[in-house]
């Protein structure tokens, strides 16, 4: 799936993440490429609190 989308989105960097994230195996992972990364679910609602900040930063 990563392959037929990478085209598609063009990324610099594809952040995985959720509770079945954790069952691609790392044979898997290997083949997919270094611009993909597996991270927590935590990561994800850091990255929005995060992206939250910074759209009320520029809105002023």
């Amino acid at each position: 799936m990563v392959e037929e989308l990478r085209p598609v989105f063009r990324w610099d960097r594809l952040y995985i993440g959720g509770g079945n994230a954790r069952l691609i195996r790392e044979t898997e992972r290997d083949r997919m490429g270094d611009d993909i990364v597996i991270v927590p679910n935590t990561a994800g609602v850091a990255g929005g609190v995060r992206a939250w900040s910074l759209e009320h930063y520029h809105r002023r």
